[in-house]
Order: C-alpha cells, then structure tokens, then sequence
C-alpha cells in the first residue's frame, strides 16, 4: 500500500494526516491504519511537510482554480513547469489528483530550519522563482470561481495576462496537506474518469490531458529512490515585488469556515487560552499565545477572520493579519509562563484537562494521557 517514492516524500514523522479532519501520526504504522479505514471511502491527505521543522521539497498544485483558467491548460502549465526544472536539473516528481490537479513534488535535501517564518519565507521566494522563471512576469489578483466564491490568482503578464494555472494559496504554506499517493477518490466525487491519485511517469510532459484521465484508471507504484542534490537555500530567490491587478478586487478573507467560530477555537486551543479570547479586548499575551499555537495548523488569514467574528472592541482586519505573521517567530507558551501571565484556569496542575486525561493520538489511535507530577 505503501511504496519507496510514498516513503521517501511523507517518512518523516511527526506528521499529520486529514481525511479532511487532522491528526498527527508518529510513525508508518500510524500511516497504514489511516489508509486502511479510509482508502477508498474518504478523501486521504497527508501533510507535506513533518512537524520536525524539516523542509524537504518544493509542493505545486495546478488545479485550475475550479474552471477559471481550465483544466486542461492547468495541466499544460505543470508541464512546462516540470520540463523546465528537469531541463535545470532539479528532481522533480509529478502526480495527478486524480480529479482534475497535477501535483509537482521539487525534491530537496532536507534543511531545517528555527522558525516557521523563516521557512515560509524561504520557501515562497524560492518558489516565486520557479513560476517567475518558467511564465515570465507575473501579476496577482482575485478572480470569482463558478461558484462565485473569489479566489486569489496569478497572471502571466507576458501571456496576454491569462491565469497560470498554479494556486497561489499553497505557496510557502508549511501546514499544506496534499493527497497520498495510490489512492482512491471517493466514489460520491462524480469524476467516474478520475478515480486513483498515482504517480506520473517521468516522460509526464509528452502526455495529454487525455492520456493523464487514462492513466489515473489504476494505481502506478514506484518501488525506487531519488537524489535530490540541492539544498532550498541554493536555489535562486525572487527578490522583486508581485504587482497586484488594479483591475481585481481582493478579498482578505476568502477562506470559509467548517463549522461556527466559538466551536471551532474551542476545539484547537488549551481550555485558559480559548476562555481568554471569549471578552471583548482580550489580554496581549492571550492573543499572542492563541496565535502561536493556532499558527502550527492554520494559515494568517484563516486564524484572522476567526479573531473577526469573535468582536473583539478593537479589531482591526489589516493590523491583526500583520500581527499574526510576526508571531511565527516565537514558540509556543508552556504552562508556566501562560500562570505567570494569569492565564491558567486551575491552582493544582492536575486539575488541568490537557494534563489529566488528555486524549492523545500515537500509531493513528486515540490514548489517554493521566497526569503527572
């Protein structure tokens, strides 16, 4: 179920895996239980990269951004895309969706990094690059998908401003899942043509967008290795600036949320940070503890607009998206200094619910965790 390419990708644990609902596994073991509840039946996801801090590839989608660009000229851009790293180099290793993305794996050796912020960083620039290099110029805006749902895009100047078919939105984002290898969509999906997620071959740029549906019809397993021989930090850097198309009308938040606000945050944060936003001008150190632990599983702009709904007396949408981004340079408030600051619930350290009887997950099943001293 597992091949030596699926390995080599996602075997660095911790890591989370979603079905779409996330949770950390701690070894392959923990991978193989979740593929055998869910493969076939839920949509599998794994993240790209492990909690360890370690960056190891480059992840492009080329979805198309439902219909605006078209999904056969999404395909066509990751295979330019592709043919132009291989033609420089890099090892790359493709894969199809199996519904209407490609999937571009850009294998590095692995470098670890202090700071979340220092990761993104250095992973959007690089990859800025790469889409600088393969389309020419490039703009960015916001266009309304067929659901009429606004969707942030990217322009080639030099193309007629068409939409390139990569999605801005999983660019630099550290806490991005992508589908497992070899596995099935749902069967509810109405793609009845598209049915495995599957590696592509390497000569995946002299197909056609036919020959890829045909393809995905079964799995395709690679039972070998890759080298990849570039670290991130030797890879050229974009050093300019993305112009933003007057002509589009942005939206700071276009994330919708899975469920209402307060359930929400309750369900990710400790139980003295989640009471600690539930006022009206929350403490500072509150804010900066919440969104530091929020920031390990969520992007800037989703962890804004829940802070949004909650009507806080001074919200503001820009101030506290610049907010968030400087919190990923700081690690997150243990117990201690959360009581030094007044935040904790509890006196006596046991009578903590994340210390007594936390529910914990290790090998993809839930354990329960007794207090210690």
């Amino acid at each position: 179920m597992i091949d030596e390419l699926t390995r080599q990708l996602f075997g660095d644990y911790p890591r989370q895996v979603a079905n779409p609902d996330r949770w950390t596994i701690y070894d392959e073991r923990g991978l193989t239980d979740f593929l055998m509840q869910n493969e076939g039946q839920k949509d599998c996801f794994i993240s790209v990269y492990p909690q360890s801090g370690h960056i190891d590839k480059i992840f492009l989608d080329f979805d198309g951004h439902e219909g605006l660009c078209g999904y056969e000229q999404a395909f066509e851009d990751a295979k330019k895309v592709y043919k132009n790293l291989k033609d420089r180099g890099f090892c790359v290793v493709p894969l199809a969706s199996g519904r209407k993305g490609t999937h571009l794996h850009i294998l590095l050796r692995r470098h670890r990094y202090e700071t979340p912020g220092e990761a993104k960083m250095e992973l959007y620039n690089a990859t800025l690059q790469i889409l600088v290099d393969t389309f020419g110029e490039i703009e960015q805006g916001t266009e309304y998908d067929r659901y009429n749902k606004p969707s942030t895009v990217y322009y080639a100047v030099e193309d007629k401003h068409r939409i390139i078919g990569a999605d801005p939105r999983v660019i630099g984002d550290i806490q991005r899942i992508c589908r497992i290898p070899n596995t099935r969509r749902p069967p509810n999906n109405g793609w009845s043509n598209w049915s495995w997620c599957t590696w592509l071959p390497e000569h995946f740029e002299e197909m056609s967008w036919t020959d890829a549906i045909l393809w995905c019809k079964e799995p395709h397993w690679y039972n070998t290795r890759v080298t990849p021989k570039k670290y991130i930090h030797q890879l050229p850097k974009y050093s300019g600036r993305i112009t933003v198309n007057p002509m589009a009308n942005p939206a700071i938040f276009e994330h919708t949320l899975p469920i209402k606000t307060n359930t929400y945050l309750e369900s990710q944060l400790r139980p003295c940070l989640y009471r600690s936003l539930m006022v009206s001008n929350p403490l500072h150190h509150a804010r900066v503890a919440a969104t530091i632990d929020l920031l390990q599983f969520h992007k800037p702009q989703i962890i804004a607009e829940l802070y949004r709904q909650l009507n806080w007396v001074d919200f503001d949408a820009n101030t506290t998206v610049k907010q968030i981004y400087l919190c990923d340079k700081y690690k997150p408030y243990n117990c201690l200094t959360l009581k030094q600051h007044g935040l904790c619930l509890y006196e006596h350290r046991s009578d903590c619910p994340i210390v007594n009887g936390m529910a914990l997950v290790t090998n993809g099943k839930k354990i329960e965790v007794t207090a210690r001293d």
